[in-house]
């Protein structure tokens, strides 16, 4: 898969054609409903046996939901997002928040 997503406004947003794979991991157990969901607006098409993409931009109340749905797998989204320099989601708001105390 090959996701890109943004936060805007404080909502966590997977942008219009970031992939997700369509087969789900045997233990997967969170979100499910949710992308089925997502799959049925069509928001989610598929684009080969293995890839679901987005057809548009898709916000998520967190970004473990938006990468859960991405890799059809428990995640925890603070540590599977990363940014293009490396470091996490987590390492990335905890910066904001220095930012914005100091």
């Amino acid at each position: 898969t090959s996701a890109t997503a943004r936060e805007i406004d404080g909502t966590f947003v997977v942008l219009k054609g970031s992939t997700a794979r369509r087969q789900g991991s045997p233990s997967w157990d969170s979100y499910i409903t949710l992308r089925y969901e997502l799959v049925d607006q069509g928001k989610l098409l598929a684009k080969s046996d293995d890839l679901y993409e987005f057809a548009e931009d898709v916000e998520f109340k967190s970004p473990s939901s938006a990468a859960a749905v991405v890799a059809a797998a428990n995640r925890n989204g603070r540590l599977t997002w990363k940014l293009a320099d490396g470091r996490t989601y987590a390492a990335w708001k905890e910066q904001q928040a220095e930012k914005a105390e100091g």
